[in-house]
């Protein structure tokens, strides 16, 4: 788990179900955030947002 702007991961985990609920307290915390959740190969596969979104979807 990552930080935005960090080189340094905030947290390692073996498995990305504790990853992604780490992920979730830590943005629940800091809010307004975003998660991304990324596949091992770097492509997105979901991202959250938490508190007040910048940029809401339209509709």
């Amino acid at each position: 788990v990552k930080k935005t702007g960090n080189e340094t991961a905030l947290k390692n985990f073996n498995v990305k179900a504790d990853a992604i609920d780490y992920g979730v307290d830590v943005a629940k915390r800091n809010m307004p955030s975003q998660l991304t959740i990324k596949k091992k190969d770097g492509q997105i596969e979901d991202e959250r947002t938490y508190g007040d979104d910048p940029y809401p979807p339209k509709g």
